[in-house]
């Protein structure tokens, strides 16, 4: 019997459970069925850039060009969570902002976006068969997205994308990664502009 002080000179007594032989934590290695799973994630920037290049012009204009990930076990990787935050220097970003996606496959990428102005126009390019979920109902209400068939290799990618709008405020290659994080906003610490 174990005792508990209750409040007063009041006791109550019950009894203690004890551990079952066949109930007790052995350790052995862990598998998928193991309640806690821990998973660490790496994340591989191939190439990329960034320019003050389209601080006169009326839209920032950002490049994600990824390539598949390493092979590993199970199906490809078919979602990915897009993080959007301004850099540092910008406390709310309200600048109209231009994001292709070019995927080496169909993604849906989950749009998850911190402190940027509701109401202000941001234009989603993605590869053939891809899409972009919103997880705020305002940010979707002026926000489009538009499937293009893109071209291949970094520089064809790059010229495109300085035709189309004139500069290009980031560029990144990366390995496909369940997260991916972007900061919008024209850093004065970037180039002025991206070269060939």
């Amino acid at each position: 019997m174990g005792v508990i002080e209750g409040f007063g000179d009041a006791e109550r007594r019950f009894p203690l459970p004890s551990p079952e032989p066949s109930a007790r934590c052995e350790l052995s290695p862990v598998n998928a069925s193991h309640p806690v799973q821990a998973l660490m994630e790496s994340f591989t920037v191939l190439s990329g850039c960034a320019s003050r290049g389209t601080m006169g012009l009326p839209q920032e204009v950002h490049v994600l060009n990824l390539r598949t990930a390493d092979p590993g076990p199970g199906q490809p990787q078919r979602e990915v969570a897009l993080h959007l935050n301004p850099i540092s220097s910008v406390h709310i970003h309200h600048k109209p902002v231009v994001f292709l996606l070019n995927s080496p496959q169909p993604l849906v990428w989950h749009l998850k976006t911190e402190r940027l102005a509701t109401g202000v126009s941001r234009l989603f390019l993605v590869s053939e068969g891809s899409v972009v979920q919103f997880s705020s109902g305002n940010f979707s209400l002026s926000a489009e997205t538009e499937e293009r068939s893109f071209p291949h290799g970094n520089e064809h990618l790059l010229n495109w994308a300085r035709k189309e709008y004139g500069a290009v405020t980031s560029f990144t290659e990366l390995k496909i990664a369940r997260n991916i994080y972007i900061k919008v906003g024209e850093g004065k610490f970037y180039l002025v502009s991206i070269n060939d």
